[in-house]
């Protein structure tokens, strides 16, 4: 990938750089799961990718918390940090309420999810902001979001969660998969049906 940030133009290596962020979540989201399983800073380590605008040191610091909300804070700190304050305190609500649900049941998904939705909430603004090529960003990440709905719908049905409470964990902007569409496919049950 430095490769082709080195041959690319400036508004390409913006694109990029922005795509990238994924990665940085995707980090977020191993020392979250290493920190809630007890799994040694070692081994964390080990399953960090070293891309993204998050240096890998900053990722070392938060596997030294001691506490699952400890990272959530230096998170917290992180991806407020470029945000406007309206969207800031938007995002600490929203952080702070999974993060009151994985007290009670241990279970990341919530604030994942919350990762999800800022990353793609993010990404999808960027994308209306750029001149050119912007278009086929945003419906590349809208057909990105459709099958990000679909794998969360698949593995909430798995899991039994009802339809309702499904429904929260879902993006109503993909590109193919409508809100309709969406509230259709939460009605059925069966999971062969769904696929």
């Amino acid at each position: 990938l430095r490769k082709v940030k080195r041959i690319s133009d400036g508004n390409l290596v913006t694109v990029i750089n922005k795509y990238l962020e994924r990665y940085d979540v995707y980090n977020l989201k191993t020392v979250l799961r290493g920190k809630c399983t007890g799994i040694t800073s070692e081994k964390i380590e080990s399953l960090l990718l070293n891309v993204g605008r998050i240096h890998k040191q900053v990722l070392l610091n938060m596997m030294k918390r001691d506490t699952v909300s400890e990272v959530l804070g230096d998170i917290e700190k992180i991806l407020i940090a470029d945000l406007p304050e309206m969207d800031a305190r938007e995002l600490r609500t929203r952080l702070k309420t999974a993060q009151d649900t994985f007290k009670k049941n241990n279970n990341l998904f919530e604030i994942e999810n919350v990762l999800d939705q800022q990353y793609y909430t993010t990404l999808l603004g960027f994308s209306k902001r750029m001149a050119g090529d912007g278009e086929h960003f945003k419906n590349f990440l809208l057909h990105e979001i459709d099958v990000l709905n679909i794998r969360t719908m698949l593995r909430l049905k798995r899991e039994k969660m009802a339809a309702t409470d499904i429904q929260k964990y879902l993006f109503f902007s993909g590109a193919t998969l409508t809100k309709e569409t969406l509230k259709r496919l939460l009605k059925i049950n069966a999971l062969d049906e769904l696929v």
